[in-house]
């Protein structure tokens, strides 16, 4: 379990960059850097709704990775190096706390500047894993999917402002130092009702990488995961986490560990189809369509042995 001692003091100046946990002694790796961002408030007029399930699911993320309930994280080759969080929780503009002091909202700006200090960390090693997991509302557009963070819809100049456009941070991630990477979009994926050319970039960058001249050249074992198929909305109840969630945390709690070795390590393959299999058992009849998960995948790593 991740010790208390290195969580960041309220006022450290790396709570600026959403960081709430960070063991110095693994700064060298191998070990687990973690980004959550969860956005349950939009100032766009569409989404005037509280999505408070989006920040339940953020949170609950967080707390499994810190320890902080009866289960948790638990990786003794990579141990949590770092957590970073930020929460759009409510709409008077103030910042949400966590770990006992303030974190960021989730505008472009502050996630722009969040995912670079991340890379920094998550770059020092490449058995790194690098592990991200968005929640709040996500359009797509064709064939692509962007996630809307808390300030899209805001500058009439640019429609796709406060839109990151999850297929270009996948690519790009994919010239990321790390080579394990589990990349987790819970959001609706439902078409966009702005009506862009049929060539438009679905929103903003928050990063743009390339190949490095003395890149590892290992291949990267990149796993990717949409809470549901393109065109379709992802369920949550309010005050509650997603299904998605709900699915997510069972599957790293053991009903995704393979029981044929010791400690029941979770990989990639069965965490999907677990999760896959959890979501299916949330149909109300049998008529009703189950909320199913896309993604993409290569190769194989240890994410939690749950024992």
């Amino acid at each position: 379990m991740p010790s208390t001692t290195h969580l960041i003091d309220a006022a450290s100046p790396l709570r600026g960059d959403g960081v709430v946990y960070l063991d110095p002694g693994r700064a060298a790796g191998p070990a687990v850097h973690v980004l959550i961002v969860g956005v349950a408030t939009y100032e766009a007029p569409k989404y005037a709704r509280l999505l408070d399930t989006a920040t339940v699911s953020a949170r609950a993320l967080a707390d499994w990775f810190l320890g902080l309930g009866s289960k948790g994280f638990a990786n003794p080759e990579r141990q949590l190096g770092s957590l970073a969080i930020l929460l759009s929780e409510t709409k008077d503009g103030k910042q949400a706390s966590y770990a006992d002091g303030p974190v960021p909202r989730a505008d472009f700006a502050n996630t722009r500047n969040a995912v670079r200090q991340w890379l920094l960390r998550v770059e020092s090693n490449p058995d790194n894993l690098a592990f991200v997991y968005v929640a709040g509302h996500g359009e797509s557009f064709t064939s692509r999917t962007a996630f809307l963070l808390e300030d899209y819809g805001t500058d009439t100049m640019d429609v796709t402002a406060g839109m990151v456009e999850v297929e270009q941070f996948i690519r790009s991630m994919e010239f990321a130092v790390p080579v394990p990477q589990l990349l987790i979009f819970d959001c609706c994926r439902s078409p966009t009702g702005d009506e862009l050319p049929w060539d438009e970039q679905v929103g903003q960058k928050l990063i743009a990488l390339k190949r490095r001249p003395n890149d590892h050249g290992l291949p990267r074992k990149q796993w990717v995961s949409c809470s549901t198929t393109l065109g379709e909305v992802a369920i949550g109840l309010k005050g509650r986490p997603t299904l998605f969630n709900d699915a997510l945390m069972d599957a790293l709690n053991g009903a995704a560990g393979d029981t044929s070795e010791a400690d029941w390590p979770v990989r990639p393959g069965l965490l999907v189809d677990r999760i896959d299999r959890i979501l299916g058992l949330h149909r109300l009849g049998s008529d009703d369509k189950p909320q199913t998960p896309a993604g993409r995948m290569a190769g194989s790593f240890d994410i939690t042995l749950p024992g």
